[in-house]
């Protein structure tokens, strides 16, 4: 299996009620038993923002986004991790609580879900449910 692969991503979502999707075209990176998985989208707010999402072999997940709004989430089934969220000079500091975590990937394919709420200054941001599809990239054929 290759080091790096082009991929097909699809992440959609449940948060607070409202249901969302994002189609992009990534790359995906294996190194140490862990997942990473690298894309770029264009967001009518934020302009440009790059992704790094991290599987780590022990279900940990990260997610790292850079742009105009800067996050950085880590999610640990079961736990309470600390996040954060720079919008330019301020910072804002996350709670996350992970409900669930179901990894349905293998060798990098498949989906790879979770439920979390998010809390700041002790007050309730939301609920989320999120399921990220990966799959090969597959190029149409002109036969």
């Amino acid at each position: 299996m290759p080091d790096k692969e082009t991929v097909q991503i699809r992440l959609s979502g449940v948060a607070n009620g409202d249901r969302s999707e994002l189609s992009a075209i990534g790359e995906l990176y294996r190194k140490a038993g862990s997942l990473f998985l690298h894309y770029t989208e264009e967001d009518n707010q934020n302009g440009r923002v790059t992704s790094i999402i991290k599987i780590s072999p022990d279900g940990v997940l990260r997610i790292k986004r850079h742009g105009a709004i800067e996050t950085d989430l880590t999610h640990i089934a079961g736990q309470k991790t600390r996040g954060t969220v720079r919008t330019g000079a301020a910072v804002l500091y996350l709670d996350i609580f992970t409900e669930a975590m179901d990894n349905q990937l293998l060798a990098g394919f498949g989906t790879f879900a979770w439920t979390y709420a998010l809390q700041a200054n002790d007050q309730h941001i939301g609920a989320f449910h999120l399921a990220l599809n990966i799959a090969p990239l597959t190029l149409p054929h002109n036969d």
